[in-house]
């Protein structure tokens, strides 16, 4: 490459030469030409060494790099494949989590549920014992009231046998 430019750079030193109209046999351009053939070979002979050295240097250089940066990209992809399986574990686990809770929760509502059926049951029974109690104390408070009330009234007349007849009956 630099030889190239050596050469390009020499014709574009002879192009005003050949755009003056002069004779070429009047030119040492042969003598130009060796002399800068030989500056060529002697600068390649010094410099070729030095020249491979740098160059098989920077491409050792850049293996080497390009090799870490494939060995990241691999521990990177490495990295992305375990952390893509972490995040469908955790996505299982929080299924399986929310089945859990959905399951958990319907036996607490089926369970709070019966417990209420019981409770208003047990309610309604007591509630039942209760107007049967009310009910047959009031008939009793009906029946002394009513007896009293005759006793004290001397229009009726009961004896002991009607007294107890009577009460049969009610009760």
């Amino acid at each position: 490459m630099f030889l190239v430019k050596m050469v390009l750079g020499f014709l574009i030193f002879l192009s005003p030469l050949c755009a003056t109209g002069l004779d070429i046999s009047q030119t040492d351009i042969i003598e130009r030409s060796l002399n800068f053939l030989l500056f060529a070979g002697i600068l390649w002979y010094f410099l070729a060494k030095k020249l491979r050295s740098f160059l098989h240097s920077k491409s050792l250089e850049i293996s080497k790099r390009l090799e870490e940066i494939q060995a990241q990209l691999k521990v990177s992809k490495e990295n992305k494949k375990k952390l893509l399986k972490e995040l469908e574990q955790a996505k299982e686990k929080a299924e399986l989590i929310i089945s859990d809770a959905n399951k958990e929760a319907y036996t607490i509502t089926q369970k709070y549920e019966l417990q209420t059926k019981m409770d208003v049951e047990n309610l309604i029974k007591n509630s039942k014992a209760l107007m049967d109690l009310e009910v047959k104390k009031i008939k009793r408070e009906l029946v002394e009231s009513v007896f009293k009330d005759l006793r004290e009234s001397k229009k009726v007349s009961f004896n002991v046998q009607d007294c107890v007849n009577i009460l049969k009956q009610r009760l």
